[in-house]
């Protein structure tokens, strides 16, 4: 009974067999170039820089260096300890990695009260992310710092990609 189902699935393999051995064969050297698809080649940089000063207008030091103006758009949201806003961010970058830059800039910030014994009165801890809106391809930024309301002093410490 399993007899014939052996000797045919044989027959079946016997011919795949001799159709693989009797397959063409290309004489043409294999593709060796390399494939690019990192980002170093792609023109975009990673970059770490600091925005510290007063607000709005503040220095832009590390891997970027020149100056960040924020103009918040008034939309403002507070739920408890918390407060959203956003706005623009014009960058005028006159050295580090990248060179000389200019671009604009959508951003989200998020304030958090630090009201904990022993912090400054008004200090608030700050997350938020910038966005390219012109002057270069892709702008992704994250920020995580500080701003105290009492002095007027922000710290803000970036990473992020920047493709001009």
């Amino acid at each position: 009974m399993f007899k014939p189902r052996l000797e045919a699935l044989a027959a079946v393999s016997l011919v795949f067999v001799l159709a693989c051995e009797q397959a063409p064969t290309s004489t043409a050297a294999p593709d060796t170039s390399p494939v690019f698809a990192v980002a170093g080649n792609s023109g975009c940089a990673t970059v770490q820089f600091t925005w510290a000063g007063v607000p709005n207008t503040a220095p832009v030091t590390g891997d970027l260096q020149g100056t960040l103006t924020t103009v918040f758009s008034g939309d403002t949201k507070f739920a408890g300890v918390t407060m959203k806003n956003g706005g623009t961010g014009t960058w005028d970058i006159t050295g580090g990695v990248l060179g000389s830059l200019a671009f604009v800039t959508e951003f989200d910030n998020k304030n958090f009260l630090h009201d904990r014994p022993g912090s400054p009165f008004l200090l608030f801890e700050n997350i938020g992310k910038h966005r390219a809106v012109e002057g270069v391809e892709k702008a992704n930024l994250h920020y995580k710092g500080t701003f105290n309301a009492t002095t007027g002093q922000l710290d803000h410490d970036y990473v992020g990609v920047i493709c001009p």
